[in-house]
Formats: C-alpha cells, sequence, structure tokens
C-alpha cells in the first residue's frame, strides 16, 4: 500500500488500486479527487498522466523539497526496475531528507492527480515499487534505527532502513 499525511501529520497506510490510491474513512473508502492532469478509467482504475501534469510536479517539488528531485529520462529508467521481471517507467523521483519533505512531496504529488509510490531498497521480487507515479525513495537519507527496546523487542525505524541496518544496530 501506500502512506499519506494524516490530520495529525504522520503517515497513515493506503490500499492501492491500479495505481490510485484510497483511504478508508468513516467506514467506507475515499480517494483522491483526480484532476484534468490524470486520466482514470469508467472502473476508477489510474491509467495515464499528462505530460504537462509532470512538469508542473517536478517544478513544484523542486521548489518546496530540500531532497533530490529526479525527473530526467536517465533517473527514470533506473528507477522503472526492481529484482523483478518488471520494468515501469515513474512520473520523477522525489528523494526526501526529511519526514517533511516526504509529506510536501507526496502532498504536491496528490494536489496535481498524480499517484505516490513509496520505495526503499528497491529488491521487490514482484514488482511492488515499479509504477507510473511519482516516487517517494526514502533509502539515500531517511534510514536511520531511531530507537530499540530490547526488553519490548521493538524498534522505531525511518522508513528507508533495511532488515540488515536494522539487524546490526
Amino acid at each position: 500500500g501506500h502512506f499519506v499525511i494524516g490530520d495529525d501529520g504522520r503517515f497513515k497506510l493506503l490500499h492501492t488500486v491500479i495505481g490510485l490510491t484510497y483511504g478508508e474513512q468513516g467506514g467506507g473508502m475515499v480517494g483522491h479527487q483526480p484532476d484534468r492532469k490524470a486520466q482514470i478509467n469508467q472502473r476508477g482504475q489510474f491509467i495515464a498522466i499528462a505530460r504537462h501534469g509532470a512538469a508542473e510536479v517536478k517544478q513544484n517539488l523542486r521548489r518546496a523539497v530540500k531532497g533530490d528531485v529526479l525527473f530526467d529520462k536517465a533517473s527514470r529508467g533506473r528507477y522503472s526496475t526492481d529484482a523483478s521481471i518488471y520494468q515501469i517507467e515513474p512520473v520523477g523521483v522525489a528523494v526526501p531528507k526529511t519526514e517533511r519533505d516526504a509529506q510536501i512531496a507526496m502532498q504536491i504529488a496528490l494536489d496535481e492527480g498524480v499517484p505516490v509510490l513509496p520505495r526503499g531498497g528497491g529488491t521487490s521480487q514482484n514488482g511492488q515499487c515499479v509504477n507510473v507515479a511519482v516516487i517517494i525513495d526514502t533509502s539515500k537519507y531517511m534510514n536511520r534505527v531511531l530507537d530499540i527496546d530490547a526488553h519490548a523487542r521493538t524498534a522505531l525505524v525511518e522508513p528507508g532502513v533495511v532488515c540488515d541496518a536494522l539487524r546490526d544496530a
């Protein structure tokens, strides 16, 4: 699934239906309202984004996010694959430096009607981290183990932490 910013400013998990994200609210499913930039088929499935929409997302991300914003062909090519056989070119990539950067990047994409896809290490063998979306890559900057409570057997980590780093902490 995807994540989104809740009213409390924290991430909430969303369900995904072929690139269009929905969250549970009041017992029903509620989706963001796509605008003229996104194309949605009759079943409510995301199928494409107009290129002018991608340009607006890129421009807004570059203005607002302190991390990396990658919309060039080579970067989109690198993020179009994972460890699976699937290859799907994303709209672009935001590499946030902070949780706030990730929140801003998600809000910009959602405001433009563009799906958001969080990505960690890109090690999926089933294509979960490739799609026509703005990829939020947390592996570069948001990869710290923040706290470990050995007694409770819990850990607080940033979303880019991989299992090896947690095990070694």
